[in-house]
């Protein structure tokens, strides 16, 4: 009789254990996702938007509608962007982000 019961006992330890170590296995590969790839792709999608109003600004130079002041602003607004360094900054923030949401959804 001892022994049935203890032989369910430790299936049902057993089967704890298995689903803990599931759960903190989907947890990091979360975590992961979320401080590496996450970052990566949001800063594609900011480049690309940046690339598409800098060419949006280059097809409209060739018109005489927009003055040559608003073009220089864009254009300096685009080398300040790459001086400072934005999209590297944007990914840092963004890491930032996730792990600080992933940590209070591990509840640490």
């Amino acid at each position: 009789m001892f022994a049935v019961v203890g032989a369910i006992i430790a299936w049902i330890t057993r089967a704890g254990w298995i689903a803990a170590a599931l759960m903190v296995a989907l947890k990091l590969l979360f975590i992961s996702f979320g401080a590496i790839a996450l970052p990566i792709v949001l800063k594609y999608v900011y480049v690309w938007i940046l690339e598409q109003g800098l060419s949006i600004a280059n097809s409209v130079s060739g018109g005489a509608s927009v003055q040559p002041f608003v073009l220089q602003l864009t254009g300096l607004a685009a080398w300040l962007a790459t001086r400072l360094h934005f999209e590297d900054m944007f990914s840092i923030v963004i890491s930032a982000m996730i792990i600080k949401f992933s940590l209070r959804l591990m509840k640490i």
